[in-house]
């Protein structure tokens, strides 16, 4: 709760080490400091499509005609992380 002559505390104002304002600096546990960078994010995309791919290679294999849209599904995965390859 925040009382009325009170400022409100913004997750860029906190900081681990007890110090609180603009000069503080927030880390997480592991020392890394916060940004709002979506590599996090394109690096977890990029692993859910792999195993994506994982999972259409293995059914694949393990049928002699795969199915037209398992085959189409394969293509767009590929089509993705070829596209997600070259993101920043």
């Amino acid at each position: 709760m925040t009382w009325p002559n009170e400022i409100a505390l913004t997750p860029a104002s906190l900081a681990t080490d007890g110090e609180q304002g603009e000069g503080a600096k927030a880390f997480d546990p592991c020392e890394a400091e916060h940004n709002r960078s979506l590599r996090p994010l394109l690096l977890q995309a990029v692993a859910g499509l792999r195993q994506a791919r994982c999972a259409l290679n293995c059914y694949a294999v393990a049928t002699d005609t795969p199915a037209h849209a398992a085959v189409e599904a394969a293509d767009l995965v590929d089509a993705a992380l070829t596209a997600l390859d070259g993101a920043p």
